[in-house]
């Protein structure tokens, strides 16, 4: 029931974070590869205060500061890049991922936080793996699903693909694509930084290396992989995200390698599918086109 229920809260907690690329980068054509810095402003704000805050208290404001935090960033990259080539976007992003990444081994140390106590759901203590995952990962989960649903609906979505399309045509149409890529960012943020919190709530510790440049680079592979802009497609991607390096621990625990080489077959594996995917299924495993202005349109 232990490993059970560990697999399904980082399965849910990835789900989020997926949900939240996914909106980056088929809402936006912007190729965040330093998405999971968001993800490390949520961790370091729930490991300083479920440390430091009341038990009754600390989620809310762990989730307040965490969501203010990752807005004030989210801006700061916004209005930097925005306006600017999609290539100052994603050379940023990544500064950006290494500067939280530094910041947490600053603070702590390679370790992180550890044996954090866990907050209160209201008047209920989470003590249990089962008690956080029904009442804050599922629910979390389910409303990362039904925004990104939601979203599909919205005439926001039809400005996306009109930004996605033609920034110029979209201009004259008098949608500001500056604007609606800043909103889709920041929301894309907000859920990320969630997904860093309840992380800490659920593992009662941070680790910094869960936002590594090579994690980063293996959460973009796998959305590629499942699929853009689909609720199926960051599902799968999630899935692969998670189970895939277990996998991998498992197949190498009895390798003399597998110390010093796990980190470096995992990424040329990875490598090697999204090769496979690029080349032989351009839109995933589950995905939908999407359109990309690239001078002239081209479909991805």
């Amino acid at each position: 029931m232990g490993l059970l229920a560990h697999l399904l809260a980082e399965l849910l907690i990835n789900f989020v974070v997926v949900v939240g690329l996914s909106i980056i980068v088929s809402k936006t054509s912007a190729l965040s590869i330093g998405h999971l810095a968001f993800f490390g402003i949520g961790a370091l704000s729930a490991g300083y205060l479920f440390g430091m805050a009341p038990l009754q208290y600390s989620l809310p404001l762990a989730l307040g500061v965490a969501t203010g935090a990752a807005t004030v960033v989210g801006l700061l990259i916004a209005m930097t890049t925005f306006r600017l080539r999609d290539d100052y976007f994603l050379v940023f992003s990544v500064a950006v991922t290494e500067v939280i990444y530094g910041l947490s081994l600053a603070l702590k140390g390679p370790g992180g936080f550890n044996a954090l106590s866990r907050p209160h759901l209201g008047p209920w203590l989470l003590d249990n793996d089962w008690y956080v995952i029904g009442g804050l990962l599922v629910p979390t989960a389910v409303i990362a699903a039904a925004l990104f649903h939601r979203f599909r609906q919205l005439p926001l979505d039809g400005a996306c693909a009109a930004v996605r399309t033609n920034e110029d045509f979209a201009a004259l149409l008098g949608i500001s694509p500056f604007r609606v890529k800043v909103g889709c960012f920041l929301l894309a943020a907000v859920l990320t930084s969630v997904a860093g919190v309840l992380a800490t709530v659920y593992g009662r510790a941070t680790d910094p290396n869960q936002i590594a440049f090579d994690k980063n680079l293996v959460l973009f592979a796998t959305l590629l992989f499942g699929g853009l802009n689909t609720i199926s497609g960051a599902a799968l991607a999630a899935l692969l995200f998670t189970l895939v390096p277990i996998m991998f621990e498992s197949l190498l625990a009895g390798s003399p390698y597998g110390a010093f080489y796990g980190a470096e077959i995992r990424q040329l594996v990875f490598g090697i599918l999204l090769l496979a995917v690029i080349r032989r299924l351009p839109r995933g495993l589950s995905g939908e086109a999407v359109l990309r202005s690239t001078g002239d349109n081209e479909l991805i």
